[in-house]
């Protein structure tokens, strides 16, 4: 089937469950759908085989090969590149409620260029290998709400996919909500990237969203084979018991082709968020020629950093801190 993978598009085994260029789609009914993937013979077991087909497939998508070149991009049998759990491409009006959905092949609940897209009272418990719980990819009009996440990647990763493929196909996620979400994970909270090509704009985390345990519970990432941007995002009421990062933005994320395409980050705010426990408050890492832009952390709380209260490199620009308190200290804002 037509799909994507990490954000290159591809023909490649069915997702599990699969929605393709259809109006009102749903996936509901209060039931637990098993993916079934660490069985024996399980998708979990392809993560160590997919790196030659991984590098093939980015290859064909920064060579710009045409998807209507099949036979170029198809990938199934012979190949080891893991299908999502669920997918819904190019649709609208799209339902995703009340499930629980577990041990995922791959990336768990994923809209590609889906606009009016709701995910509402699902619970994910998926903790294999690139399990992102939520990942809205090149779509519009997104609501994640009232649902948990306990997975083995990202809870929710906001993305528009990689690279040339995504300058291609050029459409922005924009116009995202998460409200009333709960989570758990060795990786991010609520993350903005790193495949995000196509752009991010207006994104609105409207409290309520509670992270047990994270490497970051907001984290904003690119790398300079990326471009676009992110802007306009407005996360606040985010409560953090136990992270690595409380707040964390890179623009220097795993470059694969060395590219010089640096993504701008602009127009983001922070606010009423407390982090419990951390090793640093805020990590920021911008490039000389694009500073991190206009960031503004309002009514920040980290009770305790152990390692240091801020890791911010110079590449900042228009930063304002309010009330911004780590180690029981107010901590200015960076210069530009």
């Amino acid at each position: 089937m037509q799909t994507s993978f990490e954000g290159t598009e591809l023909f490649n085994y069915s997702p599990l469950l699969y929605a393709y260029q259809l109006t009102d789609v749903g996936f509901t009914g209060g039931g637990t759908i098993d993916g079934g993937a660490d069985g024996d013979g399980g998708f979990a077991r392809w993560k160590g085989k997919e790196a030659p087909d991984q590098a093939r497939l980015r290859s064909l998508g920064n060579d710009s090969v045409p998807v209507s070149s099949v036979a170029d991009r198809t990938f199934g049998a012979g190949h080891y590149l893991r299908p999502s759990m669920l997918q819904t491409f190019g649709c609208t009006n799209v339902l995703v409620a009340n499930l629980t959905l577990v041990n995922s092949p791959f990336w768990v609940i994923h809209p590609v260029y889906s606009h009016n897209v709701i995910v509402r009272g699902v619970n994910v418990t998926s903790a294999n290998s690139n399990n992102d719980g939520c990942d809205p990819e090149s779509s519009v009009d997104v609501l994640i709400e009232d649902s948990h996440f306990d997975t083995g990647d990202d809870c929710i990763s906001i993305k528009s996919g990689r690279d040339a493929d995504a300058w291609r196909v050029a459409q922005p996620t924009e116009n995202v909500i998460v409200r009333r979400v709960s989570c758990t994970t060795s990786c991010n909270g609520v993350c903005i990237g790193s495949e995000m090509s196509g752009g991010v704009r207006r994104v609105l985390v409207d409290g309520g969203f509670t992270v047990k345990r994270a490497a970051s519970p907001v984290y904003f990432k690119s790398n300079l084979d990326r471009g676009a941007s992110i802007q306009d995002v407005y996360i606040r009421g985010v409560e953090a018991e136990e992270c690595t990062d409380c707040i964390a933005f890179t623009n220097n994320y795993h470059s694969w082709r060395g590219g010089h395409f640096p993504t701008l980050f602009k127009n983001i705010t922070v606010a009423d968020t407390r982090c419990k426990s951390a090793q640093t408050g805020v990590r920021a890492e911008g490039l000389p020629d694009m500073p991190i832009q206009q960031v503004t952390l309002l009514n920040v709380t980290v009770d305790r950093a152990s390692k240091s209260a801020t890791d911010i490199n110079n590449y900042t620009k228009d930063w304002v801190f309010t009330n911004v308190t780590i180690n029981g200290k107010l901590v200015p804002a960076p210069p530009n």
